[in-house]
């Protein structure tokens, strides 16, 4: 009989940020998944997925910010790739369908750059809130990601 080896699942970047974003604060699986909204076996999976992974260290409670980081930065678009699928006729949805195409309207022209720049600030955000600066209080444009890392 083969064993399996484990598969990422999205749901373990929203636990691992989970665990990031509670900081030295001590925390336990239960009031976790609670909080998640996931069952606690979930949250049991998704630990034995991220130590095989080498996200999480060896007794699970700390998160491995340095790969983490280069996970979300390099490896996340090869574990959960997208594949555009061909063009086929749907039905509105959303803002989309009535009554609410009367009222919102969407903006083709500068779609793409305004996306773009939200994508660059979502990463920069989430670059602070996984690596601080270590040089300043207060770094304010901390793009690069290795360079204040120490």
């Amino acid at each position: 009989m083969k064993t399996q080896q484990p598969t990422m699942s999205p749901l373990d970047v929203v636990v691992l940020l989970k665990i990031i974003s509670m900081g030295n604060q001590p925390w336990n699986q239960k009031p976790l998944a609670e909080a998640l909204f996931m069952s606690q076996s979930e949250i049991s999976k998704s630990f034995a997925r991220s130590r095989y992974a080498g996200l999480l260290d060896i007794s699970g409670k700390k998160v491995r910010k340095l790969a983490f980081m280069e996970f979300l930065q390099y490896g996340i678009a090869y574990v959960f790739p997208q594949q555009p699928g061909a063009v086929v006729r749907g039905i509105p949805t959303a803002h989309s369908a009535a009554p609410l195409n009367e009222f919102i309207q969407s903006r083709s022209s500068g779609h793409r750059e305004k996306a773009l720049f939200a994508d660059i600030a979502l990463s920069r955000s989430i670059h602070r809130w996984l690596m601080p600066c270590k040089m300043t209080q207060n770094c304010t444009n901390c793009s690069h990601s290795l360079m204040h890392l120490g």
